[in-house]
């Protein structure tokens, strides 16, 4: 797991474990203490157990390593095997025994007691006052827990028609209701405190990822099938023409003012959209292999996508603040070409190009500035 400074793209730390397996996801506890790395699924490449590693974010030192169910048998690369509370100071995993476990992100120690299901699980999540745990799992249900004491606190989460079983069950921002998918193709919301079925929807695919909006008026879903598409959670209609990929999804959530929907897909590409039309914002960012993460920093101004290529990408999101002419200009400095009238390449003069950083550092001194240390 290596550490990048956003602004010049520098290498910061990296963090290593010469026991575990490969890390294919990482979680950031949102206070910036903790660093999760996720291992992938290696079912048939190593006799090692797969393990979820716990580091300090400042010192690279390592907290904790804890056993998770890795597998992966439909290698959709999105399934929340851990996950951090709210606060950064819990992490919950999922085993391959078809336990849960809750462990304190400051030392690794355990807060509850073995989470026991009767068959294998496929996410974890956490309330947002870090109190409660749901989990969804191939029993057709999903789960909440207790942390504290370990007891399942409602009957499990599992519709009358359940089929397939619960991919993805995540808490709203309230944490007044509960939102499973399935790989039934639907999507439910349950009262958190009840367990009452409120709402019930149909996407189309096996579903696997979803995500609440911010203000917890609206959900969207994503799965097997290129499909993103928008719910209102009160009424369970769609609101919004489907987002689509070329393929399948392998991330999907919203920005943290909602303004934003941000997926990655096995099409190999990032995109953003306007969550509230549904309309693309920029064009994709193709990794030219599977796309497995992408997410935005800097309060939004940047998105930053991963791939399978082994390369991870920055994309500045905000408007550029040159004019027409100062963005010619600065173009013709820096490559020291213009386009002609026939829209051909043409080689500027060393006359040309001074006189055309002269008129940029005339107009905006600014980007001439040395950077601070």
């Amino acid at each position: 797991v290596r550490i990048w400074d956003t602004a010049t793209s520098r290498l910061v730390r990296e963090l290593t474990d010469p026991t575990t397996n490969a890390i294919e996801q990482v979680r950031w506890s949102r206070d910036g203490n903790r660093i999760l790395g996720v291992p992938g699924d290696l079912e048939g490449h190593s006799s090692r157990e797969p393990r979820a590693l716990l580091w300090d974010a400042h010192s690279g030192h390592l907290v904790a390593s804890f056993a998770v169910d890795a597998r992966n048998p439909q290698g959709t690369r999105s399934r929340s095997t851990a996950a951090f509370s709210q606060d950064g100071n819990r992490v919950a995993t999922i085993q391959a025994d078809h336990t849960a476990r809750v462990w304190d992100a400051r030392d690794g120690s355990p807060l509850s007691s073995e989470l026991k299901h009767d068959d294998r699980l496929e996410s974890v999540g956490f309330s947002p006052d870090g109190q409660r745990v749901v989990t969804g799992c191939f029993d057709k249900a999903a789960h909440v827990w207790e942390v504290s004491s370990g007891r399942e606190v409602l009957p499990p989460l599992r519709p009358p028609d359940a089929l397939r079983e619960v991919h993805w069950a995540v808490y709203s921002p309230d944490g007044r209701r509960i939102l499973t998918v399935s790989g039934d193709q639907r999507g439910r919301i349950w009262d958190a405190t009840s367990g009452e079925l409120l709402t019930t929807f149909k996407h189309g695919g096996d579903l696997f990822l979803a995500a609440w909006h911010p203000d917890g008026h609206r959900v969207i879903t994503g799965g097997l099938y290129r499909d993103i598409r928008t719910w209102d959670a009160a009424t369970g209609q769609s609101v919004l023409p489907p987002m689509s990929h070329e393929f399948g999804l392998t991330s999907l959530r919203y920005s943290q003012d909602g303004k934003l929907v941000i997926s990655a897909s096995n099409d190999h590409t990032a995109r953003v959209w306007d969550a509230s039309t549904g309309e693309p914002l920029i064009p994709p960012v193709d990794h030219g292999l599977l796309a497995t993460v992408a997410l935005l920093l800097d309060n939004g101004r940047r998105l930053f996508s991963a791939g399978e290529d082994g390369t991870g990408r920055f994309v500045d999101l905000a408007p550029t603040p040159l004019s027409t002419e100062d963005l010619r200009a600065y173009a013709q400095a820096v490559s020291g070409r213009d386009i002609d009238r026939f829209e051909a390449l043409r080689k500027l003069s060393k006359e040309q190009v001074v006189e055309a950083l002269r008129s940029v550092r005339a107009h905006r001194p600014e980007l001439f500035a040395a950077p601070k240390p």
